[in-house]
């Protein structure tokens, strides 16, 4: 992810920072201030523990380990349609992996706006070998 950051010009900080105000974020520590009209808060996500599918590390994998693999599967299916399921579906259906994406929900992103949803899934069907799955279509 650091190599795609950096290839496409996208500047990494790390540290902590505040939000002075809507446009303006401070970086901690160091007084640097950067200003934008559009600002993402992108904090993580706590990874959920399925009892009867326990995590490996090595065929059943978490997020975490999501980015330390070294080589590019050739398919992956992911567990949940939120966010981050389908931030990782995008960037290995990017690398070449052909996706697929399982959710519980009749949709994905379902904690997010329905159309906001829809669109997504409709830019994300146009994409090679995206396979979405959804209850209803496993019937």
């Amino acid at each position: 992810v650091s190599y795609l950051l950096k290839k496409n010009n996208v500047k990494q900080i790390k540290g902590e920072a505040i939000l002075e105000n809507a446009q303006t974020i401070k970086i901690q520590g160091t007084g640097e201030k950067l200003t934008s009209n559009n600002i993402i808060i992108a904090t993580g996500a706590r990874q959920r523990h399925i009892s009867s599918m326990p995590i490996d590390h090595d065929i059943v994998i978490n997020s975490r380990d999501a980015l330390d693999l070294r080589e590019v599967p050739n398919k992956i299916a992911i567990l949940g349609g939120g966010a981050t399921g389908v931030e990782f579906g995008h960037i290995y259906r990017s690398y070449g992996s052909d996706v697929t994406i399982v959710e519980l929900m009749d949709r994905l992103i379902p904690n997010e706006d329905q159309e906001i949803s829809e669109s997504l899934e409709s830019a994300m069907k146009s994409m090679k070998t995206w396979r979405p799955i959804f209850p209803a279509s496993m019937l």
